[in-house]
Order: structure tokens, then sequence, then C-alpha cells
């Protein structure tokens, strides 16, 4: 299926397109994401890809009211990640160098495939880096 990317607040969306919401998993692995569910993100680094700016994956509703990312900043301890689903900021935490299962809260059960969208924030004049390093997005209990 084909996804289309649209900007919205200088943030990345994925956009699934029409009788796509079988593709999306309700956990999805991004080292084996296929292309079209994952936006703004690098290569596969050993079982992570990173996120410099900001990116999206989608992923399936699933069968709980949580989003669980498996998340962290190795290269980059010290920023701040901004965790969106639908464009509706879910968290907003600041990371250190461990990838770890983060868990946050969704404002409403999902019907439909969720975009989750990831935002780097960092100290004004700091150099980019990677980034965050995302292994793994769920919706579960």
């Amino acid at each position: 299926g084909s996804h289309t990317v649209a900007t919205q607040l200088g943030v990345f969306r994925v956009v699934p397109a029409a009788g796509t919401a079988t593709e999306a998993p309700a956990m999805l692995t991004l080292a084996e994401a296929p292309p079209q569910l994952v936006t703004g993100f690098g290569p596969v680094v050993g079982s992570a890809r990173s996120c410099a700016q900001s990116g999206a994956v989608l992923v399936g509703p699933g069968s709980g009211s949580t989003l669980h990312v498996v998340m962290g900043a190795p290269n980059e301890p010290g920023i701040t990640a901004i965790v969106r689903a639908d464009n509706v900021e879910v968290g907003r935490l600041v990371l250190d160098a461990a990838i770890a299962d983060r868990a946050f809260p969704l404002p409403a059960a999902a019907s439909g495939p969720v975009s989750v969208g990831f935002e780097v924030v960092r100290a004004p004049g700091a150099e980019p880096g990677a980034g965050v390093a995302v292994e793994r997005v769920a919706i579960r209990a």
C-alpha cells in the first residue's frame, strides 16, 4: 500500500492510504518494519533505528490503551523526546543512554492505525546528533 507523508506543524505524520489498515501491526519492530510504515528514521544500527529530528511510525490499534515505546538516546543522552499519537502529545521526557520500554497512556482507544510521532528537542546551540533510537513501538495493555 502507498502512504503519503504530510508535514503538519513541522512534524511528519504517516497518513495511511485507503485499505491499508491491516498492514500496520499492533507491535512494530523498527529493524524489520516495512518502509511504508516508517518515515524520518535512519538505517538500522544494532537493533534500533534513530530519528535525528522528527519522524513517525504507523502501528495497528492493538487491544490496549497504552503506547509502549522501546527507546533511548545511546548516542545523544540528555535530549528531550516528544511523543505524539495522531498529533496529540502523550509524553515528553529526557532520555538517557539506556534503551528501555517507556509507557504512555493514550487519550482514547484507537479504532484504526495510529501514527506515532517523535520529535527531538535539543538545548539551544547543541550540535545535532543521532537523536532518539527506537527499537519497538506497540499498543497494548
